[in-house]
């Protein structure tokens, strides 16, 4: 079990770090691996506060920093702008394009695929087979 005094220091530095570093797979996959060891109840814990009151320009309300709020809003320019060049033909390069964005930011990733899959229940298939070259 993991002290109270580690749970905020991957609270306030550690998780929105990562979203600084625009492409590090490496990086990103030490990371969500050693995420991976804590119980799941405390990393939804930690998600719930890396995301707070809103992602992008909800967040604008909120008490986040006002960086990680223009680090979100960058990425999900990126993520949308990739996901609108997305079809059966160009999976390829845009799920590579998602995948470089989602390494820093899977929250707004996520969240943006999710609208998209709302919105055109066709993309789910497509979305499936593209999200392989996500780590996870």
């Amino acid at each position: 079990q993991p002290g109270e005094e580690c749970m905020a220091f991957l609270r306030e530095f550690l998780l929105p770090g990562i979203s600084l570093f625009k492409c590090n797979p490496a990086m990103s996959q030490e990371f969500w691996k050693f995420l991976g060891c804590f119980p799941y109840e405390e990393r939804y814990s930690l998600y719930s506060s890396w995301r707070g009151t809103g992602l992008e320009r909800n967040a604008l309300l909120s008490d986040k920093p006002l960086w990680l709020i223009r680090s979100e809003i960058m990425a999900g320019k990126d993520a949308r702008h990739a996901l609108k060049r997305v079809s059966k033909d160009t999976i390829r390069d845009a799920s590579r394009a998602i995948a470089k964005v989602c390494h820093s930011h899977p929250l707004v990733v996520f969240s943006a695929i999710l609208g998209q899959i709302e919105s055109y229940d066709n993309l789910v298939h497509v979305m499936v087979d593209g999200l392989k070259d996500v780590t996870p």
